[in-house]
């Protein structure tokens, strides 16, 4: 996470469809990870999930859904 997800919430590869994959696949573990009980994530995981997702709700029209075209989508 910390070197994937930028201090800014952006995700390393710059696209929209990609930042999208991998908060579904973030959310994914934390919800596993919860339901297993497992080794709790850190504080800076979670603000770097929480930095993420708050990029891409920036971006993303709240009307359609639609982001921008960043990078190579």
């Amino acid at each position: 996470m910390d070197k994937l997800i930028l201090g800014d919430g952006c995700f390393s590869q710059y696209s929209a469809t990609y930042h999208r994959v991998v908060l579904d696949t973030i959310s994914l573990c934390v919800v596993v990870n919860r339901k297993y009980k497992d080794t709790i994530f850190s504080n800076k995981f979670l603000i770097k999930y929480k930095l993420a997702f708050e990029w891409l709700q920036a971006v993303v029209d709240p009307d359609t859904g639609c982001a921008a075209n960043f990078g190579a989508n």
